[in-house]
């Protein structure tokens, strides 16, 4: 029993000498300064000396968030456009094909066109390597020179020729006729 009471006294010995953390102790029930108890039990903690809380989210509450970080500015590659094949620049390499030309009849090819028909012209763009087929229409045909119109443009193209033969009427020549699918190739 007498160790009891020793230890009592030792108690009360302890806790008058260190008056402040009884009184703290009391203030953990009857709370009249809560925030200052806050600050101090707070102080302690190891979260309280980071700038980022195991969240990842700032410790601040009035801290501003970093500005993003600023992306270097990178151009796109340049494409250059493929010049598309053009009827203007392509018409004369047909004067290889045709072999005779008069009275708006004009024999290319090998095939009788009169005024009027449809031609499909063919060229191969070298840098693309992509066919393109062009529609004229023949609209005239002398000996020395043949005149086409683009279909889809409407634009009127010319083909001067060296004087070539008369052909004379197109009843009399004996040539296969024009066929709407025959495609003549222009490319040089």
């Amino acid at each position: 029993m007498v160790k009891r009471i020793n230890t009592l006294i030792l108690l009360i010995a302890i806790t008058s000498v260190h008056g402040e953390e009884s009184t703290q102790n009391a203030a953990r029930f009857n709370l009249n300064e809560p925030q200052k108890l806050i600050d101090k039990r707070r102080s302690v903690l190891a979260i309280n000396k980071r700038t980022y809380g195991p969240f990842g989210k700032n410790q601040d509450p009035n801290a501003k968030p970093p500005p993003p970080p600023k992306k270097e500015e990178t151009k796109a590659p340049v494409v250059e456009k493929t010049p598309e094949l053009e009827l203007k620049d392509l018409i004369g390499n047909l004067k290889d094909k045709v072999n005779a030309a008069g009275n708006n009849m004009a024999i290319i090819n090998g095939r009788r066109y009169l005024k009027g028909d449809t031609l499909k012209l063919e060229a191969v763009n070298p840098k693309t390597r992509k066919k393109q087929v062009f529609e004229v229409q023949l609209a005239r045909a002398t000996s020395s020179l043949l005149a086409f119109r683009n279909t889809n443009s409407g634009e009127f193209h010319y083909l001067q020729l060296g004087g070539g033969l008369n052909l004379g009427k197109p009843e009399d020549l004996k040539l296969p006729e024009s066929n709407k699918d025959d495609k003549i190739d222009i490319t040089k």
